[in-house]
């Protein structure tokens, strides 16, 4: 349940971004994808937006308004940003001094990512206006400003950038400073929720973020009193929340370490032996974590300093994970302050370091602590592979279940219909976070804070899928990263250790893990701990289980896992970490999710790990990993068949490391064999016997290298260089959105699958649902089957080209898939009719007419891979059928030969090879081109003088 400071995300996305700006074209494009269809408008009047979305009931006494608070303000220059302070000064003046906040200009002083540990994998930004918690006063002559002293932000635009009056980048670039803000200030305070407010020229709009959407005000004006009366409710109501002690939007079970906090946690880390040099307080913070009860009462509490955290999921509408070293506090409170009454007497489990994961689920999935649950009934004896659950809890249905207890005196056994009934019971006491009612059966128009109901209250009850609930756990296990092994045979060892940990879920605990992936991963951190096994499995967000606790050795129990949550076709949707789903997921054609896929995935782990960090002898280097791991969706399943079907494979070796070359060769063996038969998917025993082997037989064992640290990676520069002109960019990205609305498709560049990986979250196919009432997808944007592909062409290539293909190549609408002809320019249109280009011109022709683009047909398509040689000779559907029926190594019929082509072809293979034109990669498509145009020109004019010659 730990990842180390080595996020996989920073060093793998994120290297240098952070002397990036927030304006730069490519970070706006960025972020306009992760803010799509996650901001709503609210129709409410601005009481209305308060008593919704930034309740109080504490009563409002401030002096009334005069009108006159912002006519010095002159807005749209730099010098009225003193004249605006001075307006907002005089709103809050009435404040009581323990309540007053105070406003300063920082927009000159740019301000990184909250977490050090993480700072550079974050742009960094410049709020406009900074402001205090209540009671405080912002100095910057006095105090070191940073997102530890900011309770909320103030951004001044111009009047014509309100982003709800217009479209284009320049609106995106309001938005996406909003966005900034609002997720460094979640982050920095574990907010549930942040307040930025944006002023345009004279109007300001109120915002409210939380990790499920963002919720924007109606406009107010300065110069209307009635709305200054509005904006002046707000900062009370916000200093002033139902629950917690500092502002609307804080989380009640945590706060910031005090000096005696600092000073306690320093003593206790040494009597466990942790060395707490390097360790920031201002990070650090003192947690409550709860167990709950069926009813979610507290069914007692724990509390725990995190005092360092190991990762961070920097993405404003997501699980937002963050992972916590933690420590258990064992004060107790005693004359108004905390005391430690163990000492001398401290219990061994209360000295050990654990994990704390901080996250928010999607409510529509299952929480991972009922996952943990299962798990702890597996005996202590089979308990392998997997870490166990110390204490935790959903923090979200705690509260929620609290509130429907007090309104209607049972809790709602549906979600979608949470708190939207009239009140029918209220004989219990309220929640903290429960404002008082005016009328026994009146329902407050406010909503619990742990779990979010943005969506809900702005678009309605149907909408109830797209909400959060934040939960907090603790399990026992800490380890490293993957990529962080001593050696490689430690890192073997774990991904074993991985399965062995799967197995146990799956067979004695009904669990399906659903998303094996390099982050998910860990080797034991406690040398002693490793006489029990190496590495372990853990992030369950996304598993399913069973309904009933599987009895030993049940044979149906992949049937009886459908039967627990598969009711609403659950496993048919997608879900795991992008770059190690299994090829048949990729290829979307509504497989059932089985643990064949994730074994699969433990492939395509060792192989990440082994291009990243290992002296390996792929002819790419570097270059390797993202040539077969691709980003996008379609190019990603061509590429996975392109590797596993292609003679690279075979040949990779680990220099100097024969048992793991072995593992890889394999295994990979392994993964080509149940792809070519259906019927005979991957097993546990085969390929645990496969690390058995390299791992523990006399003939591999003594062979493992001792010191092999892993290589440092450094990503390599991939992009496609952009020659064109920016009027050029903006027709070309007219044209290319036309043509996806026109097909009903996006391309890969802008899926959800793809913006969702990126921070190497899960993907999850629920995302992708059509919004009810709003337009959705028009299609899936999955990729079709290869196989399927084949069928209904005769002569199906498989090519694999280097990365920077012509960006025309991506607008495919089915696949990542080309004409095998789209480089004809190399011969004249005159070329005989015998030609390969001519007859590709014609079955095109045939198919689809003469003006077929590559994105509307599968006619002559070659499918784009990501290594091995430039053109596979080409295979009839009957030679790959009775290849599937056979275990004939793959290579036997892809061919070494880069420019050879087979003609012809029957049930025996293919009938006989003739000499092609050079095959080429397509980066070199255009230079060809040219100079195949070129030969054709001197031909014919050669064939002109010859003609001229007889003639005289």
């Amino acid at each position: 349940m730990s990842i180390s400071t080595g996020c996989i995300s920073s060093s793998v996305f994120c290297s240098g971004v952070s002397d990036t700006l927030i304006g730069d074209r490519g970070v706006l494009k960025g972020w306009k994808k992760k803010l799509e269809r996650k901001i709503s408008l609210s129709d409410d009047t601005g009481s209305d937006f308060l008593a919704k979305y930034v309740p109080s009931s504490t009563p409002y006494p401030c002096a009334e308004v005069s009108g006159t608070e912002f006519d010095a303000f002159k807005p749209g220059e730099v010098s009225a940003y003193p004249s605006f302070i001075k307006g907002l000064n005089a709103l809050v003046a009435s404040f009581p001094d323990q309540k007053r906040l105070s406003f300063f200009d920082c927009h000159t002083q740019f301000q990184r990512f909250p977490y050090a540990d993480f700072a550079s994998n974050h742009h960094k930004s410049y709020p406009d206006i900074a402001v205090s918690f209540p009671g405080q006063v912002l100095d910057a002559e006095t105090s070191h400003l940073d997102w530890s002293r900011f309770s909320m932000i103030v951004e001044l635009k111009a009047e014509n950038e309100d982003p709800f009056c217009g479209k284009g980048l320049q609106y995106c670039k309001t938005l996406v400073q909003l966005a900034v803000n609002a997720r460094n200030l979640l982050h920095a305070h574990s907010l549930l929720a942040a307040f930025v407010i944006d002023v345009y020229g004279d109007m300001v709009r109120i915002a409210r973020f939380d990790h499920a959407g963002a919720i924007f005000s109606q406009p107010l004006s300065l110069r209307v009193v009635d709305d200054l009366g509005i904006i002046q409710r707000f900062f009370w109501n916000f200093a002033h929340p139902n629950d917690g002690e500092t502002v609307v939007g804080c989380d009640p079970t945590v706060r910031r370490l005090t000096p005696d906090d600092e000073e306690w946690l320093k003593h206790r880390l040494e009597l466990a032996g942790v060395s707490s040099e390097g360790l920031l307080s201002s990070e650090a913070r003192r947690a409550e974590v709860f167990n709950d009860d069926a009813l979610g009462n507290a069914d007692g509490y724990a509390t725990y300093i995190l005092f360092k955290a190991l990762d961070v999921n920097g993405r404003l509408f997501s699980r937002a994970t963050t992972v916590w070293l933690g420590i258990r506090d064992t004060r107790s409170l005693a004359n108004g302050r905390l005391v430690d009454l163990s000492v001398g007497s401290i219990p061994a489990e209360d000295l050990k370091v654990r994990i704390v994961k901080d996250a928010w689920r999607p409510v529509v999935r299952r929480s991972e602590k009922d996952f943990y649950a299962r798990l702890s009934r597996v005996p202590s004896t089979e308990h392998v592979g997997v870490p166990s659950l110390v204490f935790g809890g959903d923090l979200g249905e705690r509260e929620v279940r609290q509130w429907e207890s007090h309104l209607y005196g049972a809790p709602a056994p549906d979600h979608r219909y949470r708190l939207s009934g009239p009140v029918t019971a209220s004989s219990s006491i309220p929640p903290p976070s429960l404002s008082p009612r005016s009328a026994v059966d009146h329902l407050p128009v406010h909503r619990p804070m742990q779990q979010t109901f943005t969506w809900r209250q702005s678009r309605g009850s149907e909408y109830w899928h797209r909400e959060r609930s934040h939960m907090r756990f603790v399990v026992d296990k800490v380890g490293r990263p993957l990529i962080k092994f001593r050696n490689t045979r430690e890192m073997t060892a774990a991904i074993r250790d991985a399965i062995r940990g799967h197995r146990v879920a799956m067979t004695r605990a009904g669990i399906l893990h659903r998303d094996v992936s390099v982050n998910n991963i860990l080797i034991v951190d406690d040398p002693v701990e490793q006489d029990s096994f190496t590495g372990f499995i853990h992030d369950f967000d996304y598993s399913s289980m069973s309904r009933e606790f599987p009895a030993a050795n049940m044979a149906s129990l992949f049937s009886e896992l459908l039967l627990g949550d598969n009711d609403g076709g659950e496993l048919q949707k997608r879900t795991g970490t992008f770059y190690f789903m299994a090829i048949q997921l990729l290829s979307d054609e509504g497989d059932i999710h089985g643990p064949h896929h994730d074994l699969q995935s433990f492939y395509w782990v060792i192989l990440w790990v082994v291009l990243r960090h290992t002296d390996h002898t792929h002819p790419k280097g570097d270059e390797a990993c993202p040539y077969i791991f691709d980003r996008g969706e379609r190019a990603s399943l061509a590429a996975k068949y392109s590797w596993l079907s292609g003679c690279l494979r075979k040949d990779l070796c680990v220099r100097d490391n024969v048992p793991l070359t072995v593992l890889l060769k394999e295994f990979g063996d392994l993964c080509v064999q149940v792809l070519l038969s259906d019927d005979q998917p991957l097993d546990y025993d085969e390929v645990l016997a496969i690390f058995d082997k390299v791992l523990d037989s006399d003939g591999y064992r003594n062979l493992w290298p001792a010191k092999d640290a892993p290589k440092a990676y450094k990503l390599p520069d991939t992009r496609i260089k952009d020659e064109l002109s920016s009027g050029q960019r903006l027709r070309a990205s007219k044209r290319k959105r036309e043509a996806e609305k026109a097909c009903g498709t996006r391309s890969d560049s802008e899926t959800d699958m793809d913006d969702e990986t990126k921070d190497f979250e899960p993907y999850d196919e629920i995302r992708r649902r059509p919004l009810p009432g709003r337009d959705g997808y028009a299609n899936s944007v999955g990729a079709s089957n290869p196989g399927r592909l084949i069928e209904t062409d005769p002569s199906f290539t498989l090519c694999s080209p280097t990365r920077n293909y012509d960006v025309s190549l991506m607008e495919a609408c089915e696949v990542e898939a080309i004409l095998d002809c789209s480089d004809s320019e190399d011969q004249p249109d005159d070329a005989p009719d015998s030609s390969p280009i001519q007859r590709a011109k014609r079955r095109k022709t045939a198919v689809s007419g003469p003006r077929t683009s590559a994105s509307s047909t599968k006619a002559s398509t070659t499918l784009v891979g990501t290594s091995g040689s430039s053109l596979a000779k080409r295979v009839s559907m009957r030679e790959l059928n009775s290849l599937r029926q056979s275990t004939v190594d793959v290579e036997s019929w892809r061919g070494a030969a880069s420019n050879t082509r087979s003609v012809g072809g029957g049930a025996t293979g293919p009938s006989r090879m003739q000499p092609g034109r050079n095959e080429r990669s397509i980066p070199q498509a255009s230079s060809n081109a040219r100079a195949g145009r070129a030969r054709a020109t001197r031909g014919r004019q050669r064939g002109g003088k010859e003609k001229a010659m007889r003639t005289e």
